[in-house]
């Protein structure tokens, strides 16, 4: 295992944590728009969350792709 070594105040480190996060953020967004298209009726997929999702808080992102 390679030990690498994090600097937070680090600028250059700054940006990669940043950029990472906002990667990994907008591919979880992607996948819970895409299992949301997945169904044919926006009624059938609010009662299909996605994997994770408490049924309630898909309600709420349901609203928001609709």
């Amino acid at each position: 295992m390679v030990d690498i070594a994090v600097d937070p105040k680090d600028p250059t480190d700054q940006r990669v944590i940043d950029d990472t996060i906002k990667t990994c953020l907008k591919t979880y967004w992607h996948n819970l728009h895409s299992h949301y298209k997945s169904f044919n009726t926006a009624e059938e997929a609010c009662q299909q969350p996605f994997e994770g999702v408490t049924l309630e808080d898909w309600a709420t992102l349901c609203d928001r792709f609709g």
